[in-house]
């Protein structure tokens, strides 16, 4: 199971708590887009939002939209759009050309007179590749082994070749010395056989 999967999987089926959001789970390809709504909180009149991006890497906010101007987190610069309006409704943040990278957990948030408010509403993006290692070391780490594994079988056959040539170059082999037979009948036979 992908460690991304993995993360999915415990958002969705872990048990229910109190502070528990709703969170939609949305799947993309690398470089389509996904849409995010962002719906103002009732009786407040926000004059910015904050798309933020919370879960698995470190949380930041990655773009900040208001009536004046518009930030963008670098990482996604020139890839997020907003459309709407904060009088008429909802907001649709668009995240283009998708990268595995970007998988995560977005929620919106609007500044408002009171202060900062975060919508009840999580997206969790997951941005998958298809037809392109994710572990671009993999061929690094099988040469290494490789490395290993014939390390390890030259020093097996060195040792071989050594235990073969100590026993011929130091004349270590054992001597065996041939007891004579006729000792063994001359013995005396006990009587009354």
């Amino acid at each position: 199971m992908k460690p991304l999967h993995f993360i999915a999987w415990i958002i969705f089926f872990s048990p229910p708590r109190c502070a528990l959001q709703n969170v939609t789970y949305v799947r993309r390809l690398e470089g389509e887009s996904v849409d995010i709504s962002c719906a103002p909180p009732e009786k407040l009149q926000p004059f910015g939002l904050f798309l933020r991006y919370k879960f698995p890497r470190a949380a930041r906010d990655v773009a900040f939209f208001s009536a004046s101007h518009h930030t963008v987190d670098r990482q996604y610069r020139g890839r997020v759009n907003v459309s709407g309006s904060f009088s008429t409704g909802p907001l649709s943040v668009t995240i283009t050309g998708l990268q595995h990278s970007d998988t995560g957990l977005y929620l919106c948030s609007f500044n408002h007179s009171v202060g900062r408010a975060e919508e009840n509403v999580e997206v969790f993006v997951f941005v998958e590749t298809l037809g392109r290692c994710l572990c671009p070391h993999y061929p690094v780490l099988l040469h290494t082994l490789s490395g290993v594994v014939a390390l390890l079988l030259l020093l097996v056959l060195g040792m071989g070749i050594v235990k073969l040539i100590q026993g011929n170059v130091c004349g270590c082999k054992k001597e065996i010395i041939p007891v004579p037979i006729y000792e063994e009948m001359s013995r005396k036979q006990p009587a009354g056989l």
